[in-house]
């Protein structure tokens, strides 16, 4: 429950804050240490306190030294560690925020950076100076054109190389037949189902297809252009993406 002088705080009562340099901030740690609290439970105590301190602090009602050297002796592990940054990165960030950031991560070693970069949001970690804003733009940049504008490389032997070896045979076996015009359909039916079954990728498919194809013209034309009319049917009316792709 809130305290009922301030309707505020639960934790940060103006009992605890009048007095916070002596028997408050031992009693605060001592809720915190409390080891019959479940974790969920802790957690939420630990992210209330946290939020109340930063809360007193932008109202210069605890001091940033006082914060500090509280934050130094509550935080005994990384769970804590945690709470923490996930608190700062909900905090409306201000100056003073940012310098009690500071000073826990490069004057007390408190927070590790790995443990703020990966709970704090990146404009917060550029303020306070632990990435360069030139380096988090050039990775972002970076990490941004390998995933959406990086074609990528095919290898047999890295994709679901069973489906593939299926693939080939079956395309062997048409080409052995002398018939094989009218087994357009069947051949396309094959195709459309190895895609749908070993999830292997159509582009991919297609270009081995066109390779197979390339060594077979001589008798086989009138299947191959058939196929490759068929094929092109398919994949425009959206049928192979239907088929889990």
């Amino acid at each position: 429950m809130a305290d009922q002088d301030t309707g505020l705080y639960e934790y940060l009562t103006p009992a605890i804050v009048a007095d916070f340099q002596g028997t408050g901030m031992p009693a605060l740690l001592e809720t915190l240490q409390t080891p019959e609290l479940l974790d969920v439970k802790a957690c939420e105590i630990t992210s209330l306190i946290f939020t109340e301190i930063l809360m007193l602090v932008q109202t210069h009602e605890l001091t940033l030294g006082q914060a500090v050297e509280f934050m130094k002796l509550a935080i005994t592990d990384e769970r804590k560690a945690i709470v923490l940054c996930q608190v700062f990165d909900v905090f409306p960030s201000d100056s003073t925020v940012e310098a009690l950031i500071t000073r826990l991560h490069k004057d007390e070693h408190v927070l590790n950076a790995s443990t703020l970069a990966l709970h704090v949001d990146s404009d917060t970690l550029v303020n306070i100076g632990i990435v360069p804003a030139a380096n988090l733009n050039r990775q972002m940049n970076t990490r941004k054109r390998d995933e959406y504008f990086t074609q990528k490389k095919f290898n047999l032997f890295h994709e679901e190389y069973e489906g593939f070896s299926i693939l080939l045979n079956e395309f062997h076996s048409f080409f052995g037949n002398e018939e094989n015009e009218f087994l357009v359909d069947h051949a396309v039916n094959v195709v459309y189902s190895l895609i749908g079954h070993y999830m292997l990728d159509p582009n991919r498919v297609l270009d081995v297809l066109i390779d197979i194809c390339a060594n077979y013209v001589v008798g086989n034309h009138r299947f191959i252009v058939g196929f490759l009319q068929e094929i092109s049917m398919v994949a425009t009316s959206g049928r192979i993406l239907q088929c889990g792709i």
